[in-house]
């Protein structure tokens, strides 16, 4: 009973929170990398607003945050309870459920790097979902991918210059 009130404006904060910013934000908000989903949306898709984001393109991603057809497969096997069931398409065209796998395969892609005394860094994050962990490891990493890590720091570092 003395937790009661703490609990009552937690739930009061939340669906305020709902009610302002509607339900898909709100979930979104909650899953524990949303700083590095934040920036994986808006390289990946313009946050949303890029609609070609929504049709499958030639290597198989789609969707908010451009997953592919083979690394939900890996979502799935790291996460069998939660992914297991559910399809591609509906994950990967649903912003929602599509942040929720990304946010999986974030989690994973720390741990890997932890697993093998790589850095966790934001930077190898990033560089692992955009261009493949096995590629961070071998240190592999391309035009493609050093352009992605310019674009991440220009959105989460407005006006800072890149040397």
């Amino acid at each position: 009973m003395r937790y009661l009130g703490a609990v009552i404006l937690l739930l009061v904060f939340i669906i305020g929170y709902i009610m302002a910013n509607g339900y898909n934000t709100a979930i979104a908000s909650y899953t524990e990398n949303a700083p590095i989903l934040d920036v994986i949306y808006a390289l990946e898709s313009s946050s949303g607003t890029n609609k070609k984001a929504y049709v499958e393109n030639e290597v198989g991603a789609l969707g908010g945050y451009q997953i592919r057809r083979s690394t939900y497969k890996d979502i799935q096997r790291i996460n069998k309870d939660r992914w297991g069931k559910i399809d591609f398409e509906t994950v990967a065209g649903d912003d929602r459920l599509s942040r929720l796998a990304a946010n999986d395969y974030v989690n994973w892609i720390e741990k890997y790097y932890t697993d093998r005394d790589i850095s966790p860094s934001v930077e190898n994050i990033l560089l692992g979902y955009h261009s493949g962990v096995g590629n961070v490891r071998k240190g592999n990493i391309g035009k493609e991918g050093k352009n992605y890590i310019k674009r991440a720091h220009d959105i989460m570092f407005p006006g800072e210059r890149v040397e």
